[in-house]
C-alpha cells in the first residue's frame, strides 16, 4: 500500500485534499472454499458459517480515500494494527496534529502507549467507542449510579434525520474518566520456563469518557425487548402442552430440548427461570418466573453507549465530541461500497497471497470512485457518489454501425452522461467523444473512397449500355 501512500500525497498536493483526520475500522470478510493453506482464514462460528478474513481499512476524512488497507485472521481482532496504521497515516499527512477516530476494537491500552510515545513527533488525538461487552458489571454499575445521582445533561447535537423531522434533541451525556488496564508480561528466554517474581507489570491509563444515552434508542430497544418476552412467553406456553409426551417425559429430556429452545431467544433468555419438577405421578411439571428487578435494570442500559478520547472536554465538549465520532459513518459507506461495489462481498480465493493481489486494485479503484466523488462535490458543488460515478464510466459504450451495402463501420458514443462529461472537462481527462471522432475520420474517408468508387462503377455500367 506504499504506492498508495505516494499516490495519496500527490492528490491532496494537487487538489488539496485534506489529511489532517483519518477514519480506522475493521469488517469482516466471507470466503468459500476449503483453506488448507491459508493460515490467515479462519472459520467463522456456527455450523455453516463460511471462512473468515478481517479487512482493516484506513481512510482520510471527508474524501474518504483509502490510506491504507491490510488483511487478518478472521474471527477475532485485538487492535493490532493501528502503529501500522498510523506508520501510514504519518506518510502522508502533512506536519502538526492529527485526529483518529476508530473502531473499538483499536483502544487498548497497548495502542494508546504507542500514540502517547508518538506525541512529540506527531500529536494525535483520537476518539473511540468503549467497548461495553468486554467492561462488564463495573460500567453497568457506572450506569446505575448516574441515574441514581440523576446526573444525565442534555446536549444539543441532532442528526440530519432529527433536524430535517424536526425532532428535538434526543440525547443526554455524562462525563466521567475510564481506566485502561493491561497485564505486561515480559517475553520468555530460551529455556526459560517461569517469568521471575514481579517482572509481570499492571499498566494503567486514566482517558477521559463521555457515557451517552439516545432516548429514541433507549425507546426502541427497550419494545423490541418487550416484544420478544412475549415471543418467548408463547413459546413457553407451546413448550408446556408438549411435556410428557413422547420424548419429553423426564425433567432432563425436558431441560435439553429447553435449552434448544432459549437459543433462539438469546437477548431475552437470562430474565426468565425455568423450573422442572415431577408430581406424586412422576409426571413433569413446568413453571417459569420472570426476573423484574433484572428487567428494570436492563432498562436502564437501553440506549447507552460510551466514547473514549484523549481531548480536554474545554477543546471538545460532549456534543462536539458525538459530532466527530458520528462521520465515522463514512467508512461504514467504504467498506459497503468495497463489499457491493466492488465485489468483496465473498472471495474465492485460496492463497493469501493471491486473496491480497484480489483485494489490493479494488481498494485502488475505490481510492479513485472516492476522489472523483468528493472532486466532484469540493469544486463542481455536485452532489454524487461512489455508485453513481462507476455507472457513468462503466455503463459507456463504443456503439459500432455497421454501413452494410459499403462494408464500413461508423461509431458512436452510447451511455455519455453529463457526469462524466463534467470530468473529461474539468480533469483535462481524454475524452471518449475524440476517440469516436478519429475513429469516424477514418471511417468518412473510406466512405468518400467507396462512393467514388460506386459512383464511377455506375458511369462505366451506363456507359456500356
Amino acid at each position: 500500500m506504499r504506492k498508495v501512500g505516494l499516490l495519496t500525497i500527490h492528490v491532496s498536493k494537487k487538489f488539496g485534499v485534506p489529511l489532517d483526520r483519518f477514519f480506522l475500522d475493521t469488517s469482516l470478510l466471507e470466503l468459500d472454499g476449503e483453506f488448507t493453506k491459508a493460515p490467515k482464514v479462519v472459520p467463522g462460528r456456527g455450523r455453516n458459517s463460511f471462512s473468515q478474513l478481517i479487512a482493516s481499512l484506513t481512510a482520510a476524512a471527508g474524501s474518504r480515500i483509502p490510506i491504507k488497507s491490510e488483511l487478518w485472521p478472521g474471527n477475532t481482532f485485538d487492535g493490532h494494527t493501528l502503529p501500522n496504521a498510523f506508520k501510514a497515516i504519518d506518510r502522508v499527512a502533512p506536519p502538526g496534529s492529527i485526529e483518529l477516530i476508530m473502531d473499538r476494537a483499536f483502544p487498548t491500552l497497548s495502542n494508546i502507549l504507542f500514540l502517547q510515545n508518538q506525541w512529540d513527533k506527531r500529536p494525535c488525538y483520537w476518539i473511540s467507542p468503549l467497548k461495553t461487552g468486554l467492561a462488564g458489571k463495573h460500567f453497568k454499575n457506572l450506569v446505575f449510579s448516574i441515574w441514581e445521582s440523576n446526573s444525565w445533561q442534555l446536549i444539543e447535537y441532532r442528526s440530519a434525520k432529527e433536524i430535517r423531522d424536526k425532532i428535538p434533541p434526543s440525547l443526554t451525556a455524562y462525563e466521567t474518566t475510564w481506566v485502561l488496564k493491561e497485564e505486561i508480561k515480559p517475553e520468555l528466554d530460551p529455556g526459560q520456563k517461569r517469568r521471575p517474581n514481579g517482572s509481570i507489570r499492571h499498566v494503567e491509563i486514566p482517558v477521559r469518557c463521555v457515557i451517552f444515552r439516545h432516548e429514541e434508542r433507549a425507546v426502541n430497544e427497550k419494545t423490541g425487548r418487550e416484544a420478544n418476552r412475549k415471543k418467548l412467553d408463547m413459546a413457553l406456553q407451546g413448550f408446556q402442552k408438549k411435556i410428557n409426551l413422547r420424548s419429553l417425559k423426564t425433567v432432563e429430556a425436558c431441560e435439553n430440548s429447553l435449552r434448544t429452545l432459549l437459543n433462539g431467544y438469546k437477548q431475552i433468555k437470562s430474565f426468565v427461570n425455568v423450573v422442572f419438577s415431577t408430581n406424586e405421578h412422576n409426571s413433569v411439571i413446568m413453571n417459569w418466573t420472570w426476573d423484574e428487578v433484572a428487567l428494570a435494570h436492563e432498562e436502564k442500559l437501553d440506549g447507552i453507549f460510551a466514547l473514549l478520547t484523549n481531548y480536554d472536554a474545554d477543546r471538545v465538549s460532549a456534543n462536539k465530541l458525538i459530532k466527530k465520532y458520528r462521520e465515522r459513518n463514512q467508512i461504514e459507506v467504504n467498506f459497503k461500497d468495497l463489499k457491493g461495489l466492488l465485489d468483496l462481498e465473498r472471495i474465492f480465493l485460496q492463497l493469501p497471497e493471491r486473496i491480497e493481489a484480489y483485494v489490493f486494485p479494488k481498494t485502488l479503484a475505490y481510492f479513485v470512485l472516492a476522489f472523483l466523488r468528493w472532486y466532484a462535490e469540493e469544486k463542481g458543488g455536485i452532489k454524487t457518489t461512489e455508485k453513481k460515478i462507476q455507472e457513468s464510466f462503466g455503463d459507456m459504450l463504443l456503439i459500432g454501425n455497421k454501413i452494410q451495402l459499403l462494408d464500413l463501420t461508423a461509431y458512436s458514443l452510447g451511455n455519455d452522461t453529463s457526469l462524466a462529461e463534467w470530468f473529461w472537462t474539468t480533469l483535462g481527462l481524454p475524452n471518449p467523444i475524440k476517440v469516436v471522432d478519429e475513429l469516424n475520420s477514418e471511417t468518412l474517408v473510406l466512405l468518400d473512397q467507396a462512393i467514388d468508387d460506386w459512383y464511377k462503377t455506375w458511369l462505366d455500367q451506363n456507359a456500356i449500355n
